[in-house]
């Protein structure tokens, strides 16, 4: 219909969330309904987080034709890594080392320039 009409889940949701939990007080930290609240808020930020990410992929691998089993592939790859070691979604992942192969390698002096003739 065009109406501009856009409600972020999370945080409409939080927001009525912390109005209820100011309601109750102090007291409120012995109810079980809050703790259930933080995971189900939790749980909609993980889901509309996957949903755009996986709405946004499947646009740009249908933009650069990828085929169906590269997609399948790359699907494959990326819950395996999930599953794997998760927290490198959320926080950046640290570069190794180079290994380096010994002292001598470390520092090798620039070739020589090239005689003009």
């Amino acid at each position: 219909m065009g109406l501009p009409l856009d409600v972020r889940h999370v945080t409409l949701n939080t927001g009525t969330f912390a109005l209820a939990a100011a309601r109750f007080g102090p007291s409120v930290f012995r109810q079980a309904w809050l703790y259930s609240a933080m995971v189900g808020i939790a749980i909609m930020f993980v889901l509309n987080l996957g949903v755009s990410f996986a709405i946004a992929s499947f646009v740009a691998l249908r933009a650069y034709d990828v085929r169906h089993k590269e997609r399948a592939s790359i699907l494959h790859y990326v819950l395996k890594q999930m599953v794997s070691s998760p927290l490198q979604f959320l926080f950046p992942v640290q570069p190794k080392p180079a290994a380096s192969e010994g002292p001598e390698t470390s520092e090798r002096p620039a070739p020589a320039p090239a005689d003009p003739i």
